[in-house]
């Protein structure tokens, strides 16, 4: 490789390598990856001294695992820092990873982070890295403290949550016998419910019982009063007269009408009594003919009624009484002996129940006598006739005994009525359970229901056997009341809980806050003695310090018996440069500190001193008040003079060409267009040297660089030190005078080049001169001219002389 191709790539990525030392870095090494070669970039005194500084990576990296990191960490490293595990995982998307290890260094254990970071590339390779190492002991103890005390916590959360589960256990034993209780109570009431359904079970057993139960079934059909619409039809309905639900909504009752065969003289639709108004009610008797040639024969009840909405329509119910007509003489045999065996249910049934009667929903009436015990001692003395209308007997009963519903079929707000019992009837319901409270006598009671059809008349008939549950739910409330009570109760002593482990929530928070602040602040503290040559704890608002730690000449200056500024005043005058006293001053202004301060993690700045040399200071916040502003801060000091003369001499590197000691074409084309922004006059030209090709080929490029070199030095001792002298790549070089502004001024000084030139001899070359060529341009400041415009005419101009015989200028 070229050597001077080799200076540019190291010059192009140098200022990368500075990014890549953090200043906290006690050691950094840049890296050539692919020749196993490396050198010491930083090492701080802290470092073992055995240490090499440059050679063989692969073999100090071995050496350096092998004496000072503990044997379980050490095929981890020796993996990851060598030179295959870089090239193979940094690229130009992943520039970077880092892995944390403890060190033994002078009989003491250390933790350290080791960064690897890329700088360059070759042919899409990783080429250069820095390995950086940065001491994090401090870190990691506070980190395992932390770890520790968390552990404590949570041991001592664990334990208060055992005893919380424990009361818990406890209530829910309390609330298991309360509910055991509850079950008992249950289990009576059920009890009852089973001798309601032998009853029942002994009626079922009547053969007609069970025909009439499958007459129960009904369509429904709902159409309007005005359009004859239909507007709903339910699956009963729609199964009779053998529609769909997607036809029924393009039909009207019309349509329907003509699939049936009325069995009397019904009027047209429009006519009918039905359509009379809201309430009017009419039934009609008719078949209906299947496309199988069945005949079903149906009973239809029409009621008009006014919808919420107003909306008048006609509720049709539509009965298949086809079973009943065809059964009709069977059941009129049967009528004698299951009236018989009613009355023996019956009689079964008076020494369990307190009272029984039977009423005919269909009429509305009572039909006998009721069985009483006692309990309708007030109804008896009334004398009311019987049969007398069943509606008038309720209405009796709750004037006279202070009748409340309490619930029916466990619904609230039931109407008890013929007509709802009717229409529940209707709706396939045979047996119904009603509680009632007599108010008057303090009574409670059951009616169990049990509806049927009687075979005589087919009227629906309902038996009523009433129960005196008084005892039962009187102590059921009671059970419940003691129930809810300590249901409360329990819900007291777990908010209790709850308010009680929320305040060691609340204290075991603010603990381990306190604690994190005190391990970080601690922290802050211990690194900034490890790391920084002084540290002063600030009290902002009494102007006072206390000394951390501290070097001879600050101690010698910061003494108790002052105030800070006076003290950081007598600093700033007698140790710190002109040059940054005021920089100082203002930015140590402690009035404006706080707000300085404030949303900030710390402000720092640089100046050199008298005695320690460079200097960089940091002002970190350190406490606060309840407005977020800081109270009290920590003031540090870094001597950095190792640092300032490694970063010095890395921008040297950075901007000078590595053969001729002369800017490179990046610093030098940068101070070029700036001198041509500040419109800034001169003299733009370009230079080669002639043949230089030849002197390669012929004589080697070892003679080859000294040309380059002879041809900077003249240059540069012809143009001046005030004047712009650069080197573009090769065996090119530029210049710019500044306040040239006539040809025969450049031309002056272009001469005095040639005649330097000319008086230098390379004993290698023998008689042969240096020769070369040059292009030039004026540039007044005003015509706002780019760098690259310049360029290309002072490169026609250089063309134009490379015609001409040697130590040539064409401007």
């Amino acid at each position: 490789m070229n050597r001077g191709n080799e200076a540019e790539n190291f010059n192009k990525y140098v200022e990368a390598t500075v990014k890549a030392l953090f200043h906290s870095a006690v050691a950094a090494f840049y890296v050539d990856v692919q020749h196993d070669w490396f050198h010491t970039v930083r090492k701080a005194d802290k470092m073992p001294p055995s240490l090499p500084t440059e050679g063989s990576y692969s073999v100090a990296i071995e050496r350096f695992i092998a004496r000072f990191i503990p044997a379980s960490y050490q095929a981890i490293l020796r993996l990851k820092l060598s030179p295959e595990y870089i090239r193979n995982h940094l690229n130009r998307h992943e520039t970077e990873f880092s892995l944390e290890v403890p060190l033994y260094s002078e009989n003491a254990k250390r933790w350290f982070r080791i960064s690897v970071t890329l700088i360059d590339t070759l042919e899409g390779l990783p080429h250069h890295a820095v390995i950086s190492g940065r001491d994090i002991t401090v870190e990691h103890a506070a980190d395992q403290a932390r770890y520790d005390l968390i552990c404590h916590l949570q041991i001592k959360n664990d334990k208060q949550n055992l005893a919380i589960e424990q009361r818990n256990r406890e209530l829910l034993i309390q609330n298991q016998e309360l509910a055991n209780l509850n079950k008992e109570l249950l289990e009576s009431r059920d009890s009852l419910f089973e001798l309601a359904d032998d009853l029942q079970n002994a009626l079922a057993q009547n053969s007609m019982y069970h025909e009439m139960l499958q007459m129960q079934q009904a369509g429904l059909i709902v159409y309007d009063c005005k359009t004859f619409a239909l507007l709903y039809m339910n699956d009963i309905a729609l199964s009779l007269y053998e529609l769909t639900e997607d036809e029924f909504p393009k039909l009207t009752l019309q349509d329907l009408r003509d699939k049936i065969h009325l069995m009397d003289d019904t009027p047209p639709i429009s006519e009918m009594p039905v359509m009379a108004g809201a309430g009017a009610t009419e039934e009609v008797e008719c078949s209906i003919t299947h496309a199988d040639g069945k005949i079903y024969y149906v009973n239809i009840s029409y009621k008009n009624v006014v919808l919420s909405d107003g909306h008048n329509v006609v509720i049709a119910v539509v009965t298949d009484v086809t079973r009943q007509a065809l059964n009709s003489q069977k059941l009129a045999d049967k009528a004698y002996s299951a009236s018989h065996r009613l009355e023996a249910v019956e009689g079964t049934l008076r020494h369990f129940a307190d009272y029984i009667y039977h009423v005919d929903l269909t009429d509305g009436m009572i039909v006998d006598d009721f069985v009483s015990n006692g309990y309708l001692k007030l109804l008896e003395e009334e004398q009311i006739p019987i049969p007398c209308k069943y509606d008038t007997f309720i209405q009796r009963a709750k004037d006279l005994l202070g009748l409340e519903f309490i619930s029916y079929n466990g619904r609230h707000n039931y109407n008890w009525n013929c007509d709802t019992l009717l229409n529940d009837f209707y709706h396939g319901i045979t047996n119904c359970e009603i509680e009632f409270h007599h108010t008057k006598t303090d009574t409670y009671h059951r009616i169990t229901a049990l509806m049927a059809v009687n075979p005589e008349d087919c009227h629906v008939v309902m038996t009523a056997i009433g129960t005196d549950i008084t005892n039962i739910r009187k102590k059921e409330y009671e059970n419940q009341r003691l129930l809810l009570q300590a249901q409360e109760e329990a819900q007291q002593a777990s908010a209790l809980l709850e308010e009680q482990q929320a305040e060691l929530e609340l204290k075991h928070q603010s603990l381990e806050t306190a604690y994190m602040e005190l391990m970080e602040f601690n922290s802050i503290v211990q690194g900034l003695q490890s790391i920084f040559s002084s540290c002063y704890y600030i009290d902002i608002n009494q102007r006072k310090f206390t000394e951390i730690k501290s070097n001879p000449v600050m101690q010698s200056i910061f003494i108790s018996s002052r105030q800070m500024t006076d003290s950081m005043d007598v600093y700033i005058h007698s140790e710190v440069k002109p040059k940054y006293q005021k920089l100082l001053e203002d930015f140590m202004h402690i009035d404006s500190l706080s707000y300085r301060l404030q949303d900030k993690p710390y402000i720092t700045m640089e100046y050199e001193s008298e005695s320690l040399g460079w200097m960089r200071s940091y002002l970190v916040p350190a406490q606060y008040n309840q407005s977020s502003q800081p109270t009290h801060v920590l003031y540090v000091n870094e001597i950095i003079e190792e640092e300032k003369v490694l970063q010095n001499h890395l921008r040297k590197v950075a901007e000078t060409d590595g053969l001729t000691g002369i800017l490179n074409r990046a610093t030098g084309e940068r101070k070029i267009i700036s001198q041509l922004n500040a419109n800034q006059s001169g003299a733009f030209g370009i230079l080669d040297c002639d043949d230089f090709k030849g002197i390669n080929d012929n004589y080697g490029h070892g003679i080859g660089d000294k040309v380059l070199i002879m041809v900077a030095h003249s240059l540069t001792e012809a143009m001046g030190a005030e004047n712009i002298v650069l080197r573009l790549g090769g065996d090119e070089f530029a210049f710019y005078l500044t306040d040239c502004n006539c040809k025969l001024q450049l031309s002056s000084v272009v001469n005095k080049f040639f005649t330097i030139l000319d008086s230098i001899h390379i004993p290698q070359l023998k008689d042969r001169k240096v020769t070369v060529s040059v292009g030039a341009v004026l540039y007044d400041g005003k015509s706002g001219k780019t760098f690259d415009e310049l360029y290309e005419i002072a490169d026609h101009n250089l063309y134009e002389s490379k015609k001409l015989p040697s130590n040539r200028l064409t401007i």
